[in-house]
């Protein structure tokens, strides 16, 4: 069984580097994935946030064509 590791709104902001307020629209817009545990405890799950993230990333000009450019 894989362990999950979840995070605080408050974590989950620091490691994303944006405002804990900017974490709380995210959330209230369900654009940030989260875990609702109750009406008041929200958790991040960290593989998630990663995922998000790389969904997220804009590849550049050369590696949008196909070129081997490193990251």
């Amino acid at each position: 069984m894989q362990v999950r590791e979840l995070l605080t709104y408050t974590e989950a902001a620091e490691y994303l580097n944006i405002p804990l307020s900017s974490a709380y629209s995210l959330v209230f817009r369900k654009i940030l994935p989260h875990i609702r545990l109750s009406p008041r405890v929200v958790r991040f799950e960290r593989a998630a946030l990663d995922a998000w993230l790389d969904e997220r990333t804009v590849a550049t000009e050369e590696r949008a064509r196909g070129r081997n450019v490193p990251r």
